[in-house]
């Protein structure tokens, strides 16, 4: 009788096996069951019975558990960075919804004040105070706090001349800085 071709990860089927087993109607009394007394084989030892089965398994190879760690590290990583980009894209698309939300409030803003500047009257109030205009007949004061004008004159040269014992050359220099400044008097020379 031809033997069946072998499957992988089958042993091959033996005539010892089937010799092996206890045919039906053969344990005591008649019954279908194997006898309790059944011979072990000579070389077996007492090992728990978890790794007789798992190393009897021939789905347990570790050769096969390696390939199954590769391929799940290499998922892992296919899965992990376009899920680190898309974490990262969705950061910035929320930074950018913040700017957008700023600018259309400050466009708003400018708009009210684009709107104001259209009328005559804010463009009157705003000449007065900024550029200190008045109308044809009006007089204009302008009121000056000597206290106010102390507090703010720039300390160490408020209010003094240029030194007459300096060389010509830091003369004209001094002279050029406290041209601008209004708190410097003037000096006859």
């Amino acid at each position: 009788m031809p033997t069946p071709p072998r499957r992988p990860g089958r042993p091959p089927r033996t005539t010892a096996r089937r010799a092996a087993r206890p045919s039906p109607g053969s344990g005591p009394s008649g019954s279908t069951r194997p006898s309790t007394g059944a011979r072990r084989s000579p070389g077996a030892t007492a090992a728990a019975p978890g790794a007789i089965a798992l190393a009897n398994n021939p789905r347990f190879n570790p050769r096969r558990v390696i390939v199954l760690a590769c391929i799940a590290l290499v998922t892992l990583v296919f899965i992990v960075s376009p899920l680190m980009s898309f974490l990262e894209q969705r950061s910035e698309v929320a930074a950018l919804e913040r700017q957008v939300a700023a600018q259309e409030r400050d466009v708003r803003r400018l708009e009210r004040e684009r709107e104001l500047w259209r009328t005559d009257e804010y463009v009157e109030q705003q000449a007065r105070e900024r550029l200190g205009f008045v109308k044809v007949g009006e007089k204009s004061y302008v009121v000056v706090d000597p206290a106010a004008a102390q507090e703010s004159a720039p300390p160490g040269r408020g209010g003094t001349a240029v030194d007459r014992r300096s060389p010509w050359y830091g003369r004209v220099w001094d002279s050029a800085r406290a041209a601008d400044d209004p708190n410097v008097a003037p000096t006859d020379g």
